[in-house]
């Protein structure tokens, strides 16, 4: 008998970043938005480099009001959140936020 994925395991969760990330270059900016925003506040995967990284993009989103109404203020402060991290876009981070 075949196992069941668990919906809220890492490997599911970088399944969704990946599809984000594609629906994000593809313009698809509501989408990719309610994807990285799925990643971010994953069971199980909170405080993880993944969702960090998530945070990051939300961050571009509601910077730019990509897919959701501009919201600068909180983006700045998922940039901070990010840029305190181990997230592999802490330094573009940190270069938002000193600019």
């Amino acid at each position: 008998m075949p196992q069941k994925k668990d919906p809220n395991s890492e490997q599911e969760y970088k399944k969704l970043f990946k599809g984000a990330t594609k629906t994000y270059k593809s313009k698809k900016f509501k989408t990719s938005y309610n994807s990285y925003h799925s990643v971010t506040f994953g069971y199980k995967i909170q405080n993880t480099e993944l969702a960090y990284d998530a945070k990051y993009f939300l961050a571009i989103h509601l910077m730019n009001g990509l897919g959701v109404s501009k919201n600068p203020n909180e983006a700045l402060g998922l940039f901070k959140e990010v840029s305190e991290s181990n997230s592999k876009y802490k330094n573009e981070a940190r270069n938002i936020l000193n600019n």
